[in-house]
């Protein structure tokens, strides 16, 4: 996957986990403006772990980690959602967490909060 200033997100070599459970292995990721991208898995497989280590809700062991060029791999969580980042997830029916990205058609990043 190509990596440059053109990705909006840009993850390399992302590795991640739980405590001494290692989850990810070399992540890589490359999302450009205007495309929609879909993770795919089973059960299990590590799509929430690599979602969380993106936004920062866990911490990524190695690699890195880039948003609009900007390294964001040892940012807290709480400033990657003002650079755009947002996470959602539904548990029981109920949504427990928003924090992923997007953007706007000016090509800023919009971190409007939804519920």
């Amino acid at each position: 996957m190509p990596t440059d200033a053109a990705s909006l997100l840009d993850a390399r070599g992302v590795d991640a986990g739980y405590g001494t459970m290692q989850v990810l292995w070399g992540v890589d990721l490359d999302v450009r403006p205007g495309e929609t991208v879909l993770l795919l898995g089973a059960n299990g497989a590590g799509k929430t772990t690599f979602l969380k280590s993106l936004v920062g809700l866990i911490e990524a062991r190695s690699g890195h980690i880039r948003l609009g060029g900007e390294d964001i791999t040892k940012m807290r969580s709480s400033d990657r959602m003002k650079r755009g980042m947002t996470y959602m997830s539904e548990e029981d029916g109920e949504i427990k967490v928003w924090a992923g990205f997007g953007q706007r058609p000016d090509g800023m990043l919009d971190h409007g909060m939804r519920r």
